[in-house]
């Protein structure tokens, strides 16, 4: 009698990661299909390439293609480059948009490999950020330095009973942050040498199979049972979220371990300066970013994308077609359902959003270093040790109890987004986006505003806690929720990690480049590898790269 026997969980993961040890192995060098528009009426606009958005990984996709020699036009909604990569100035002060600090800029970091292949490493001056963080708790502050080796003495001192898992838990962490770059190396060096590093990929990358499906609080269970300990350990989740009982270990791990092996950043002039270096690569080469241009529609001829139609009408083709726009948006929207398998309209229908935020924007009229917080970069405010439980208040806006804030003090890192004497601090809430009928933007402009102070006073409310005098030091404030992030950057429920980093969602879980439309690509935080900046930024260096291959 013959027994059927199902692949077990690591042979699947196993398998899994052969094939896409394979996609990355020979992407670029496969060239096929016979590229662009067979009916291009006369003298419409024709470009190689159209790129829908010009946030990181619409720019990153430009001037990927720009060091190839192609030419793309890149179209972008709002007024300036960068999406969430950006900045904004009012009176004297200029304020970051999104980033608190980018990771692996130090040498051999793979942010830094990025930047180098995109051409601007030397248009760009990035300021190293150490300690990264500062853990503000009711009965203690934990000051978190770069360098591992500093950081597990620190928390050795702090939590005494758990210093050995701590040590096993970096371990693991590291191991898997390896296995992934291991992996990123694939893609360098001639093609014969890559084929035969493949079949031996599995046994490279073996932590990173084993943790792919597991949750960052599984991880850290494996050693570490005292929930104050882990409150501390996993704080950089915060820039994920989710909880860790939801959050992706193994991207936890791969942002962590870069962090710490290469290095946190911020940059002088903000993210935005690194948004203009890629235009101005892109420009430099013949291309084009044009701004306040929406694009409604992707055009779809027999399956393949041969171009785009913008707001105004205006019918622009391309041999192939980027989306930097969100994923959601990409396919339900500017592909249409109609032109979708319905199996591939489910998948996309069923994906859970990333979360948003609300930003309290503020100049002050403060000196920071007279306080004692001139060197800090960055305080994550904990009203407790349950991580847990300030994630279900997030969720249910419970601004009344004392929620989490995340503190950037920009003006310490770069002082030259405030006058002397003068600081930019940012307060970051995690907020939902559907609270209240969608902030209740719905029922007039008074209703929406006076929604918005609210949660903002009561950010004030609890950044007092750690920076005294602070409400009465404010010179200029904005106020941005769910509604403000999604209006200026169009991502899905104003998420800024794309959709929610969990483990079905993460690394080969996120949808990849290419989909069941010929010729059209997608870059960006809702594609492989995943959100964040650099992670966008990298995906963009590799969509153009393998969009360059097909036109060679």
């Amino acid at each position: 009698m013959r027994t059927s026997r199902k692949a077990s969980p690591e042979f699947r993961n196993y398998f899994v990661l052969f094939l896409t040890a394979m996609f990355l192995v020979c992407t670029g060098v496969i060239s096929c299909g016979s590229p662009g528009a067979k009916n291009v009426p006369p003298g419409a606009e024709k470009w190689p390439v159209v790129i829908i958005g010009a946030g990181a990984g619409g720019l990153g996709a430009g001037a990927s293609l720009a060091q190839k020699g192609v030419k793309a036009l890149v179209l972008e909604q709002h007024d300036k480059p960068g999406g969430y990569m950006t900045a904004f100035e009012r009176g004297d002060y200029r304020f970051e948009v999104s980033l608190h600090m980018m990771d692996g800029l130090d040498e051999n970091g793979a942010t830094r490999g990025a930047l180098k292949k995109l051409g601007i490493w030397d248009r760009v001056k990035p300021i190293k950020i150490d300690p990264i963080l500062r853990l503000s708790y009711p009965d203690q502050n934990i000051d978190v330095p770069s360098d591992l080796a500093a950081y597990r003495k620190v928390l050795a001192e702090k939590f005494p009973g758990s210093a050995d898992g701590i040590n096993q838990l970096f371990d693991e962490l590291l191991a898997i942050g390896s296995a992934t770059e291991k992996l990123q190396k694939l893609q360098d060096g001639p093609l014969l040498l890559r084929l035969v590093k493949y079949p031996f990929v599995p046994f490279m990358a073996w932590d990173l199979i084993k943790n792919r499906n597991v949750t960052l609080k599984e991880i850290g269970d494996r050693y570490i049972k005292d929930p104050k300990a882990q409150s501390a350990v996993f704080q950089l989740v915060n820039f994920l979220g989710l909880p860790a009982s939801r959050a992706s270990g193994a991207y936890f791990a791969i942002m962590w371990s870069s962090y710490h092996k290469y290095g946190a950043y911020q940059f002088q002039g903000g993210s935005h300066s690194v948004s203009n270096a890629l235009a101005e690569v892109i420009r430099e080469k013949g291309g084009e970013v044009r701004l306040n241009t929406l694009v409604k529609k992707i055009l779809i001829e027999n399956g393949r994308a041969v171009g785009v139609e913008t707001e105004k009408g205006q019918k622009i083709f391309a041999d192939y077609v980027i989306s930097n726009a969100n994923g959601y948006s990409t396919y339900m929207n500017l592909v249409g359902e109609q032109n979708l398998p319905p199996k591939f309209v489910k998948r996309i229908k069923a994906m859970e959003p990333g979360i948003s935020v609300t930003e309290a924007y503020l100049g002050l009229n403060l000196d920071l270093a007279k306080i004692g917080l001139g060197k800090v970069g960055e305080i994550f405010y904990n009203p407790d040790y349950d991580a847990e439980g300030q994630w279900k208040n997030n969720l249910a806006m419970k601004i009344e109890d004392n929620v989490p804030l995340g503190i950037a003090l920009y003006s310490n890192t770069d002082p030259t987004c405030a006058p002397p004497g003068k600081s930019v601090v940012v307060l970051t809430l995690i907020t939902p986006y559907d609270w209240k009928d969608r902030w209740q933007s719905g029922a007039g402009g008074t209703a929406y505003q006076d929604l918005k102070k609210q949660v903002g006073d009561r950010m004030i409310d609890i950044a007092e806690k750690t920076i005294p005098g602070i409400r009465k030091s404010i010179e200029v404030m904005e106020i941005g929720s769910p509604i403000t992030m999604e209006r200026y950057t169009l991502n899905y429920k104003g998420a800024f990690m794309g959709w929610a980093p969990t483990p079905k969602q993460s690394l080969l879980g996120r949808l990849f480049f290419t989909g069941p439309i010929k010729h059209l690509y997608q870059a960006g935080s809702y594609t492989f590898p995943g959100g964040g900046q650099s992670a966008s930024l990298i995906s963009g260096l590799m969509v153009g790269e393998m969009v360059a291959g097909k036109l060679k």
